[in-house]
C-alpha cells in the first residue's frame, strides 16, 4: 500500500462537457493496462471498497452526497480512498467549487448548495479542464443561456490558471512581480502600467513590497516592474537574469490604442461581412494533447446533426486511434506535388472549395506547405476557405503562436519551427482548450518534460482567457526604443522587442550609436531585420552614446528605452552598467531585457 496515491480531477464548465465520458474512457484505458478499476456509485460502501483494494477508483459528481449521508460528500470519500493508497479519478463542474459558487449562482440565476472546497483541488496532482464551447454544450442538451455558459467557462479557465503552478526556476516562471515602495505617489498608475506589461508577456502579476535588492533574487518572477529610483538603479547594475521594467514615478501613460496593421488585419475586418465561414480552433499545450481527436469528435457530432462535414487534411502520424476517429466522414483527396524529384502530398484547397461542404476539418494550422502550393502556410488556405463561406475547424499548439515566442523560449529553452502570425486567435469564433496531463502524453508515445509542459499548459489557458476578452489591449508605452551595439548578442533583442511592440500595438525603433571599428556587415543585418519587422532603424552619431540616445528618445513623447541587461557585475574602470548610466543621466523609463543563452 502506498503512502500517497494519485488524484486526478476533471473540471467542466457545465453539463455536456464530457466529464462522465472521460471517466469511462480512463477506466477502460487503465483496465486495458492491467489496472483493477472500481466505480464509486451512489450507495457504495466506502470501507468495503477500500477492503477490495482496487488500483483506481472512479468518482463522478464529487460534490454530491456520499453513502454516509448529508453530512458527508463524495470528495471526502475520494480523499479517504487516496489516503488508503488508491488512485482516484474524479469529476465535477466549476459551479460546484466553493470559491466559484457565488459567481456561478449569479450567472445561473439559482443557488448552488453542494460544493467542493478549493483546498481539495489544490491538493490534487492534476486538475484538467474539459473545455467546450457554449454552442456545443447547448447542442448536447445544456439548458442554460449562452451568456451563463460563457461566464461558467471563464470561471473554469481562471480556476485552472490559478491551480497551475509549474515548478520552474524563478526567472522562467509565468509570473511578474511589481514592487510597490512606501513612498510611491501614483500607485494606481504604476499598477496599471505593471499589469499591461505583464499581460503582454502572459504573466500573472504579483504585488510585493521589497526594499533590499538582495531579496529580489528569490522572487518567483520572470519580469520585475518597479518605479525609477534607488532600488531600480541598484537592480539594473547587477547581472540581469530576468526582464526589468523601470517605470517613471510621474508617468501615468496608459492607453487602448487602435489595432495596428498585421498580416491578418484585412481578414479581421472582412470577417464582419456576411457570407464568411466560422473558424473553430482547438488549442493545446503540446503535440499529443488530443486536439485532433477532439476536432474529429466535433466533426462527427456535426455530421450526425445533418451538416456536410469533410476532412481536408489530417496527419494521423501513424496513430490507429486517430485514424479510427475519422469514422464515416468524407475525406477530400490530397494533391500530389513533385519538389526536386521528391513526391509530396498536400491539402487540395481548390478541390475542397469546389466540393463546398458545410464544414472542413483541417489540422495543424501552423503547417508550412511544400513549394508549389497555393499558399505558403496552411493559414492562407484557411482564410481562402473562410472567404468561400465554408466553416473551418483546425488545431494549434500554443508554442506555435509567434507572439509567444519569447515566453515559449523562456519556459522551454527552444523555439518551434512552424509558427502562426500574431493575432491568429482573434480570427476564431470559437477557441477551445484541449487539456491533458504529462502522463497521458507519455502513454501516447510523446516524450515530455513535466515542468516545461505544465508551464506551456498555463500559457495555453491564459491565451484562451485572453482571446475571450475582445477588448483592445492596454499599452504600457506608446513607443519602444531599443538601443543596440554592433555585436551578435544584440540581434535577438530586436526580435524580442518586435514581438512585444506588436503585442501591445506600440511603434518600434532600433537605434545604434556609431563607434569606430563597428562591424558594418552586422549592422546591415540588424537594419534589415528591423525593417523586415516593421520597425525603424536609426543610425545616431555622437561622442557620448548615452546623451545621444536620450536626446533621440526624447524627440517623441511616451518613449520607453529598451536595452540588453548586463551579464556580469561592472568593474573598474567603468563601475556602472550601461543601464545604470542611462538612469543616472536622466532616463525616466527603461526596459532592461534579460539575454538568452546562446
Amino acid at each position: 500500500m502506498r503512502d500517497r496515491a494519485h488524484l486526478l480531477v476533471y473540471l467542466g464548465a457545465a453539463s455536456g462537457a464530457g466529464k462522465t465520458q472521460r471517466l469511462i474512457d480512463d477506466g477502460r484505458r487503465l483496465a486495458a493496462s492491467g489496472k483493477r478499476i472500481a466505480t464509486f456509485d451512489l450507495g457504495a460502501d466506502v470501507d468495503a471498497l477500500v477492503a477490495s483494494a482496487p488500483d483506481v477508483v472512479l468518482v463522478d459528481d464529487l460534490h454530491l452526497e456520499s453513502a454516509g449521508g448529508a453530512t458527508r460528500r463524495r470528495w471526502q470519500d475520494a480523499a479517504a480512498f487516496r489516503d488508503a493508497g488508491i488512485d482516484v479519478v474524479g469529476a465535477l463542474n466549476i459551479a460546484n467549487v466553493d470559491v466559484a459558487a457565488p459567481v456561478a449562482a449569479a450567472a445561473l440565476g439559482r443557488p448552488v448548495a453542494e460544493t467542493v472546497p478549493i483546498a481539495f483541488l489544490r491538493g490534487a496532482d492534476e486538475v484538467i479542464a474539459l473545455d467546450a464551447s457554449p454552442a456545443l454544450l447547448r447542442e448536447r442538451g445544456d439548458r442554460y443561456e449562452e451568456s451563463a455558459l460563457l461566464a461558467l467557462r471563464q470561471l473554469l479557465l481562471r480556476t485552472i490558471d490559478d491551480l497551475t503552478v509549474p515548478a520552474v526556476a524563478a526567472e522562467r516562471t509565468s509570473a511578474a512581480a511589481a514592487i510597490f515602495p512606501a513612498d510611491l505617489t501614483e500607485p494606481e498608475a504604476f499598477a496599471k502600467r505593471s499589469e499591461a506589461i505583464a499581460a503582454a508577456f502572459d504573466l500573472e502579476l504579483d504585488c510585493v513590497d521589497i526594499e533590499n535588492p538582495n531579496d529580489i533574487e528569490s522572487l518567483p518572477a520572470s519580469l520585475i516592474a518597479l518605479p525609477n529610483g534607488e532600488l531600480a538603479a541598484k537592480l539594473v547594475n547587477r547581472p540581469v537574469s530576468r526582464d526589468i521594467f523601470v517605470i517613471a514615478r510621474d508617468q501615468t501613460y496608459i492607453a487602448d490604442p487602435p489595432l495596428s496593421p498585421h498580416p491578418l488585419g484585412a481578414t479581421v475586418r472582412d470577417r464582419m461581412r456576411a457570407g464568411y465561414g466560422r473558424l473553430t480552433i482547438y488549442l493545446g499545450a503540446a503535440t499529443g494533447a488530443g486536439k485532433t481527436v477532439a476536432m474529429l469528435d466535433r466533426g462527427r457530432h456535426l455530421a450526425a446533426r445533418g451538416r456536410d462535414v469533410a476532412i481536408g487534411y489530417i496527419d494521423t502520424r501513424g496513430r490507429p486511434d486517430t485514424a479510427a476517429a475519422f469514422g464515416d466522414l468524407a475525406v477530400v483527396p490530397r494533391r500530389a506535388l513533385d519538389v526536386d524529384g521528391e513526391r509530396f502530398e498536400e491539402f487540395d484547397r481548390e478541390a475542397l472549395i469546389a466540393r463546398k461542404p458545410d464544414v472542413v476539418l483541417l489540422g495543424d494550422l501552423a503547417h508550412r506547405n511544400v513549394p508549389g502550393s497555393l499558399s505558403t502556410k496552411r493559414i492562407g488556405d484557411v482564410l481562402a476557405i473562410l472567404r468561400a463561406g465554408i466553416d473551418v475547424i483546425s488545431t494549434v499548439d500554443v508554442q506555435q503562436l509567434e507572439a509567444l515566442g519569447d515566453a515559449v523560449f523562456r519556459l522551454t529553452g527552444s523555439a518551434p519551427t512552424e509558427t502562426l502570425p500574431d493575432g491568429v486567435l482573434t480570427l476564431a469564433d470559437e477557441l477551445i482548450l484541449v487539456d491533458t496531463t504529462p502522463e497521458a502524453l507519455r502513454e501516447r508515445g510523446f516524450p515530455v518534460q513535466a515542468e516545461s509542459f505544465k508551464a506551456l499548459r498555463e500559457l495555453a489557458v491564459r491565451e484562451v482567457l485572453r482571446a475571450g476578452n475582445r477588448q483592445a489591449p492596454t499599452a504600457p508605452f506608446d513607443r519602444l526604443f531599443l538601443s543596440v551595439v554592433a555585436r551578435t548578442e544584440d540581434l535577438p533583442l530586436i526580435l524580442r522587442c518586435t514581438k512585444l511592440a506588436a503585442r501591445v500595438h506600440a511603434s518600434f525603433a532600433v537605434a545604434h550609436v556609431g563607434r569606430p571599428g563597428d562591424d558594418e556587415a552586422l549592422l546591415e543585418r540588424m537594419r534589415t531585420e528591423t525593417s523586415a519587422s516593421g520597425g525603424t532603424w536609426l543610425r545616431i552619431d555622437g561622442s557620448d552614446p548615452i546623451a545621444a540616445l536620450l536626446a533621440k528618445a526624447r524627440e517623441i513623447p511616451e518613449t520607453t528605452i529598451a536595452i540588453g541587461g548586463t551579464l556580469r557585475t561592472p568593474r573598474w574602470p567603468q563601475p556602472n552598467s550601461f543601464a545604470r548610466r542611462l538612469l543616472d543621466a536622466g532616463a525616466r523609463e527603461l526596459f532592461v531585457l534579460a539575454r538568452r543563452p546562446s
